[in-house]
């Protein structure tokens, strides 16, 4: 089977034609002109007629198999090749709409959670504490908050660690969750001298089987802290 792939090159407007014995030459093929930014404007063989790319691809799938099988007569083959052909074809199409089949659309939840959205509101913060959608929590990341004020001011990093650990574990609540339904955490700090004390803290809200988690440096926040943390949960 050969097949005739249409392209039109970059800044120029004639159609051009290139020819592929097999189908796995032509992905080649399409792969380099795709690398040299040039169009393609059609896939076409004589068995098969006009096909997409996705035709090709399971053509070019097929191909080692056939190969492998040895010289069959021609009336054979060509009986085979059909009816290849109208697997693959009902695999693409199926493939298709699988592809556009719609998901009914989840509706964001936002929650309050007292104090902190108080805190927030104080600070006319376009943020909600955490949100909800379907069996899915989002806990935002928040400053250390003093719990009897609101306010930020300087404390330990020991002390700001059990702070937002302690806002995350009430976000998670107000949802409906615990810290034993998060699946992910991303801890954003100042520096990483900060570390071994922010762990020490953080272990002892996750004692067995901890979350996934990423500890990333930030250069500077808006007040006088050094850590925030947000996570991602399931119920």
């Amino acid at each position: 089977m050969s097949y005739t792939i249409g392209f039109q090159a970059r800044n120029q407007k004639a159609v051009l034609a290139t020819e592929a014995a097999t189908a796995n030459q032509a992905v080649a093929i399409i792969a380099a002109l795709r690398q040299s930014s040039d169009e393609i404007k059609f896939i076409r063989s004589p068995q098969e007629g006009d096909m997409g790319i996705e035709m090709l691809l399971l053509l070019a799938k097929e191909e080692p198999r056939r190969c492998r099988s040895g010289p069959e007569p021609a009336a054979t083959t060509t009986l085979r090749r059909k009816s290849e052909a109208c697997r693959l074809q009902h695999r693409v199409v199926r493939r298709r709409s699988r592809s556009n089949r719609r998901w009914p659309a989840m509706k964001r939840e936002a929650l309050r959670v007292e104090p902190i959205s108080s805190f927030l509101d104080r600070r006319n913060a376009p943020v909600s504490p955490v949100t909800r959608a379907g069996n899915i929590i989002f806990v935002s990341g928040l400053p250390p908050f003093d719990p009897e004020t609101g306010e930020i001011v300087q404390m330990p990093i020991e002390r700001q660690s059990e702070i937002v650990m302690e806002q995350m574990k009430l976000c998670l609540e107000a949802a409906g969750a615990s810290l034993d339904n998060v699946m992910k955490c991303n801890v954003y700090c100042t520096s990483t001298k900060h570390f071994a004390a922010f762990n020490a803290v953080y272990a002892r809200y996750f004692p067995a089987d901890p979350p996934a988690r990423i500890f990333v440096c930030t250069p500077e926040w808006f007040g006088p802290f050094d850590v925030e943390i947000d996570c991602i949960a399931m119920i």
